[in-house]
């Protein structure tokens, strides 16, 4: 039975201490000003089913009582609830991350409360952090391995997606224009077409809407393995997204301006 952080010990002092620990550990990424948290997606493991010992303690211990209320009375399977709870987790432990290291501010599991927009964006809602100029920027994203959150500079907009290697794309590339099939004899693959869709869209505030094909990669940048992905919003600037590789699993990561929006 898979159990977030590791071990039930890491798990018991978190619990007992969840001002002054986390579950998360950071995903290295080359530095950017955006802190990103990862945890193993124990909503996953089989052996557990999703409904383990844990997540009641670790509800009570890390939510607001909005979001405890929310979770508690979720209708859905219990390998969703326990997924939900950890990207709570990891995007409130990058948002801790953050504001320790714009402000030195310490801040408890409770005092972050994660919300949505009607399009289900991510969002902070924190009093402390409004006091001291605005709460960052956050996007979330899971695979059957991993749950990884990121927080960045506030009034930006930021995407962030994972996918396993190994995930079967073909009929994904079905979808894809002349010029995205182009881009493939290069070193990046389909998968790499798809997570830097994901998080452009992400970053643009929206998600992809059901289409592929409305968020066409543009450029492609092989020494930086970054993309450029064209927004389908009018008037809206590209959105340049970064991939990298590590543990089994490929990551992008995209900003942009939304001053527009």
């Amino acid at each position: 039975m898979a159990i977030p952080g590791g071990s039930a010990r890491r798990l018991a002092y978190f619990l007992s201490r969840p001002a002054r620990s986390t579950l998360c550990a950071p995903w290295p990424w080359p530095e950017t000003g955006v802190h990103l948290r990862s945890i193993p997606n124990a909503g996953r493991d089989p052996g557990g089913r999703g409904s383990t010992w844990w997540s009641a303690l670790l509800a009570r211990s890390v939510l607001a009582d909005d979001e405890y209320r929310r979770w508690s009375t979720m209708w859905a399977a219990p390998t969703r609830r326990v997924e939900w709870l950890l990207g709570r987790v990891a995007m409130k432990d990058a948002v801790r991350s953050w504001a320790i290291a714009r402000h030195g501010l310490a801040l408890t599991p409770k005092m972050v409360q994660i919300e949505t927009t009607s399009e289900g964006a991510p969002f902070v809602s924190c009093d402390a952090l409004d006091e001291r100029g605005g709460t960052p920027a956050v996007s979330l994203a899971h695979c059957p391995s991993l749950v990884l959150a990121a927080a960045g500079e506030p009034g930006r907009g930021l995407g962030i997606d994972v996918e396993s290697e190994d995930r079967n794309v073909s009929t994904l590339s079905r979808a894809l224009t002349p010029e995205e099939s182009a881009l493939l004899e290069g070193p990046s693959g389909v998968l790499d077409l798809l997570v830097a869709k994901e998080a452009a869209a992400k970053a643009r505030g929206t998600g992809l809407g059901g289409s592929l094909a409305r968020w066409p990669v543009v450029g492609f940048d092989p020494a930086r393995s970054s993309f450029v992905v064209a927004s389908p919003e009018s008037g809206a600037a590209w959105v340049r997204v970064v991939l990298a590789r590590r543990g089994g699993v490929v990551v992008s990561l995209a900003q942009c301006d939304v001053d527009h929006l």
